[in-house]
């Protein structure tokens, strides 16, 4: 599958990071509790007893990562498991990439910070195209927390739990006695390379601005998905129009899952006092970045570390990985290959030479692999780290956008579609139309979900706020006028009321791009009569269509039931929008 070309800004950091991978620096590890390749006598007969222990946890660790520079030193505080490492930035990186493997086996706690804001500011499409760019949501969540402390921006709701990984966490919230007012439920699990997949279920209650005098009615907003997330990073794993309401405004649900491990709280005094006793001289400037004649610098995208390579074929105690294999051919123990120590040794080991002069690091923190090798030598290794790197978790963003307004205004839109499968002018038109006030904006929704997993979202009156007084029967306090038929919905089958319902099924196709998709959209109109809230009967539409990433769709334009206006009749059209996003280490 292609993969979405590198930043240039990421480009340049793992450039930069190659040519500084030689100085010399001072950092911070955590390690298991009592890991005990630095106990006493845990190391090989060859190393001295006499040994101090830092000489002792030095050649340790270069079993496991390769050889270090000289004038390296570690220390190690096996209760706290703290490790402190002096080295190159080079020598540094691999140390950290095997601190983190040791962690990962270690028992995770997951950490969710869910918040929900509502806001008044209309959704710019340069401000939709952000979210779909980016992996993680924080830019966007401080935004809102900024407006929220200014009073442009309220926040509803913001929680803060923990849970085990691999066990369900649910939280409820509100008034005793009462709905609750925020719901999670959220179970997970944790892939390599720290990414979180979720089975999410949210819903946020809250009582209605614009009921009725006399009574109250209750709102909800339902989330129900899969989603894929980096630890660490937030993201906005709901978007709505709040359903019933005469203002036009936003709510926004942002959820931040963070993984750890369970550890005591690190020793930060080792690393102080390694820099006072043997801190580091002035480093000068980093050496211009040259490459040899009959080489080149390429930028690889690079998800998987030696350490993922090496434990899916490493030797246990001498014996193969394959329980098949070993009762019959024990001999195959002694053709196991030896432990991959570094990318370089992990590449030589595939039979793609380095010669003098070539040189190759991973960058860490971005994914990527720096090489200086010729250009047949650098092809193989391109092929081989794609080949590794396999299919990275895709997410689907839907997005749906119901607008309504006079014919006059709707029918370009729909002209412009007719015969055409892209319909990216007339979803930018509605938009600006939107903005100019000249349109109304009667539903939004999005929500994310991984490829192949039903997505539901829904806003509006949940099934048991649906009652015989909101038929405007003897008794009703409210007046409410709901037709039959969203009676019938609302005590039907269906989890969910009346409101704006898109319900999707959706399949990234084998070339990364074009999206199957089975949507199922329902919207009951609201418009406004004496003393109580009417309800039109429901528009829906059911379909299977074919849709590409990041390319509008309009699904339907039609008139609507209300028949004339002083502007004329009324038409609603109904866009929706489906972006893949592939989700990076």
């Amino acid at each position: 599958m292609a993969r979405e070309p590198a930043s240039g800004k990421q480009v340049a950091e793992a450039i930069e990071a190659f040519r500084r991978m030689d100085e010399w620096d001072i950092k911070t590890f955590r390690i298991p509790v009592g890991y005990s390749l630095f106990r006493t006598g845990s190391l090989d007969e060859a190393v001295p007893a006499s040994a101090t222990a830092t000489a002792r946890s030095k050649v340790a660790l270069e079993e496991q990562v390769g050889d270090l520079p000289d004038g390296t030193i570690i220390e190690v505080e096996i209760g706290s498991g703290t490790l402190v490492a002096r080295s190159t930035n080079e020598g540094l990186q691999r140390i950290g990439q095997f601190c983190d493997q040791l962690c990962r086996e270690l028992p995770q706690i997951i950490s969710f910070k869910l918040e929900v804001y509502e806001t008044a500011s209309f959704m710019e499409e340069s401000q939709l195209l952000s979210l779909l760019e980016r992996q993680d949501h924080e830019v966007y969540a401080s935004t809102l927390r900024k407006q929220a402390a200014s009073g442009e921006t309220k926040l509803l709701d913001q929680v803060q739990c923990q849970g085990k990984l691999g066990n369900r966490l649910v939280l409820a919230s509100g008034k005793e006695g009462t709905e609750p007012q925020l719901k999670l439920e959220v179970d997970t699990t944790l892939l390599p390379e720290n990414i979180v997949t979720l089975n999410l279920h949210l819903e946020v209650g809250h009582t209605s601005a614009e009921a009725s005098p006399g009574r109250t009615f209750r709102n909800e907003e339902t989330v129900i998905t899969g989603a894929v997330v980096k630890s660490g990073t937030s993201r906005v794993i709901g978007m709505w129009k709040p359903w019933g309401m005469e203002k036009d405004l936003t709510r926004v649900a942002i959820l931040k899952v963070q993984a750890n491990p369970v550890l005591p709280e690190k020793n930060a005094v080792l690393e102080k006092q390694l820099r006072e006793r043997q801190g580091l001289t002035t480093a000068a400037p980093p050496p211009e970045l040259r490459v040899p004649d009959g080489m080149e610098l390429r930028v690889l995208h690079c998800h998987v570390n030696r350490f993922h390579l090496w434990s899916i074929s490493r030797p246990v105690d001498g014996v193969p990985c394959d329980p098949f294999e070993t009762a019959k051919q024990p001999e195959l123990a002694e053709k196991s290959p030896p432990p991959i120590r570094s990318i370089q040794e992990g590449l030589k080991q595939q039979g793609i030479q380095f010669p003098e002069g070539s040189r190759v690091y991973w960058h860490w923190e971005g994914r990527m692999l720096v090489v200086v090798n010729t250009s047949d030598n650098i092809d193989q290794i391109e092929a081989f780290t794609e080949s590794l790197c396999g299919v990275r978790p895709a997410l689907l963003i839907h997005e749906v956008l119901a607008v309504e307004g006079n014919r006059a205004l709707m029918q370009p839109l729909d002209a412009r579609a007719d015969g055409s499968t892209d319909h990216s002018w007339s979803w930018k038109q509605a938009q600006a139309l939107l903005a100019k006030g000249e349109l109304k904006r009667t539903g939004f929704l999005r929500a994310e979900t991984t490829t192949g997993q039903r997505m539901s979202a829904f806003s509006g009156r949940p099934p048991n706020d649906v009652s015989e007084k909101d038929q405007g029967k003897p008794g009703g306090a409210s007046g409410d006028v709901v037709d039959e038929g969203d009676k019938n919905d609302a005590e039907g089958t269906e989890p969910f009321g009346i409101g704006t319902l898109l319900e999707a099924d959706s399949i990234l196709g084998p070339d990364g791009y074009t999206i199957e998709a089975m949507l199922n959209f329902t919207q009951h109109h609201v418009s406004k009569v004496p003393s109580a809230t009417a309800s039109r009967p429901a528009q829906s539409i059911l379909t299977s269509t074919t849709l590409t990433s990041g390319v509008p769709r309009l699904l339907v334009c039609r008139k609507v039931s209300n028949g004339p206006t002083p502007d004329g009749d009324m038409m609603q059209a109904v866009f929706v929008r489906v972006s893949r996003y592939h989700v990076s280490p």
